[in-house]
Protein backbone atom coordinates (compact mmCIF):
# COMPACT_ATOMS: atom_id res chain seq x y z
CA UNK A 1 0.00 0.00 0.00
CA UNK A 2 1.39 3.23 -0.59
CA UNK A 3 0.52 7.11 -0.88
CA UNK A 4 -1.95 8.21 -3.46
CA UNK A 5 0.34 11.12 -4.82
CA UNK A 6 -2.69 12.83 -6.78
CA UNK A 7 -4.47 15.10 -4.34
CA UNK A 8 -7.95 14.49 -6.46
CA UNK A 9 -7.86 10.77 -6.20
CA UNK A 10 -6.82 10.91 -2.57
CA UNK A 11 -10.05 13.12 -1.62
CA UNK A 12 -12.32 10.71 -3.68
CA UNK A 13 -10.76 7.65 -2.44
CA UNK A 14 -11.15 9.60 1.02
CA UNK A 15 -14.47 10.19 0.68
CA UNK A 16 -15.12 6.52 -0.90
CA UNK A 17 -13.34 4.42 2.33
CA UNK A 18 -15.08 7.00 4.69
CA UNK A 19 -18.42 6.25 3.71
CA UNK A 20 -17.53 2.70 3.43
CA UNK A 21 -16.22 2.44 7.04
CA UNK A 22 -19.28 4.08 8.15
CA UNK A 23 -21.52 1.42 7.07
CA UNK A 24 -19.71 -1.35 8.67
CA UNK A 25 -19.20 0.28 11.49
CA UNK A 26 -23.53 1.10 11.56
CA UNK A 27 -24.06 -2.91 10.65
CA UNK A 28 -21.43 -4.32 13.94
CA UNK A 29 -23.57 -1.98 15.87
CA UNK A 30 -26.58 -3.55 14.29
CA UNK A 31 -25.51 -6.81 14.13
CA UNK A 32 -23.70 -7.22 17.81
CA UNK A 33 -25.70 -4.10 19.72
CA UNK A 34 -22.45 -2.90 20.76
CA UNK A 35 -20.69 0.51 21.62
CA UNK A 36 -18.80 2.04 18.86
CA UNK A 37 -16.94 5.28 18.28
CA UNK A 38 -14.91 5.94 15.15
CA UNK A 39 -13.52 9.42 14.19
CA UNK A 40 -11.23 10.73 11.38
CA UNK A 41 -9.86 13.63 10.32
CA UNK A 42 -9.55 14.41 6.51
CA UNK A 43 -6.70 15.61 5.38
CA UNK A 44 -7.57 19.34 5.63
CA UNK A 45 -8.77 18.88 9.35
CA UNK A 46 -12.47 18.04 8.81
CA UNK A 47 -13.34 15.56 11.48
CA UNK A 48 -15.72 12.76 10.12
CA UNK A 49 -17.50 11.07 13.53
CA UNK A 50 -19.37 8.28 14.39
CA UNK A 51 -20.85 6.96 17.55
CA UNK A 52 -23.50 4.77 19.12
CA UNK A 53 -24.99 5.33 21.38
CA UNK A 54 -23.00 8.70 20.68
CA UNK A 55 -19.08 9.44 20.82
CA UNK A 56 -19.11 11.16 24.07
CA UNK A 57 -20.58 8.61 25.94
CA UNK A 58 -18.09 6.12 23.74
CA UNK A 59 -15.09 7.84 25.05
CA UNK A 60 -16.51 8.13 28.87
CA UNK A 61 -17.02 4.74 28.61
CA UNK A 62 -13.22 4.52 27.30
CA UNK A 63 -11.82 6.80 29.88
CA UNK A 64 -13.32 5.99 32.46
CA UNK A 65 -15.41 9.22 32.93
CA UNK A 66 -18.99 10.37 33.99
CA UNK A 67 -18.40 13.64 33.53
CA UNK A 68 -19.01 15.20 30.21
CA UNK A 69 -17.21 18.49 30.33
CA UNK A 70 -13.90 16.40 30.69
CA UNK A 71 -14.34 14.41 27.55
CA UNK A 72 -15.31 17.28 25.60
CA UNK A 73 -12.04 19.34 26.82
CA UNK A 74 -9.89 15.95 25.76
CA UNK A 75 -11.72 16.15 22.43
CA UNK A 76 -10.94 19.51 21.93
CA UNK A 77 -7.64 19.21 23.10
CA UNK A 78 -7.19 16.22 20.18
CA UNK A 79 -8.21 18.32 17.43
CA UNK A 80 -6.12 21.06 18.25
CA UNK A 81 -3.53 18.85 18.47
CA UNK A 82 -4.38 17.28 15.47
CA UNK A 83 -5.13 20.80 13.66
CA UNK A 84 -0.92 22.06 14.46
CA UNK A 85 -0.03 19.03 13.52
CA UNK A 86 -1.61 19.21 9.80
CA UNK A 87 -0.05 22.63 9.70
CA UNK A 88 3.26 21.90 10.63
CA UNK A 89 2.88 18.61 8.06
CA UNK A 90 1.50 21.36 5.43
CA UNK A 91 4.44 23.64 5.91
CA UNK A 92 7.18 20.41 5.42
CA UNK A 93 5.50 19.74 2.14
CA UNK A 94 6.10 23.28 0.48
Amino acid sequence: MKKIENEDGRLITFSKRTSGIYRKVSELVTLTVSAIARLVFSQSGKPFSFGNPSIEAVANRFLGLNCQVRIMNSISSIMSCFVNWMRKWKGRRR
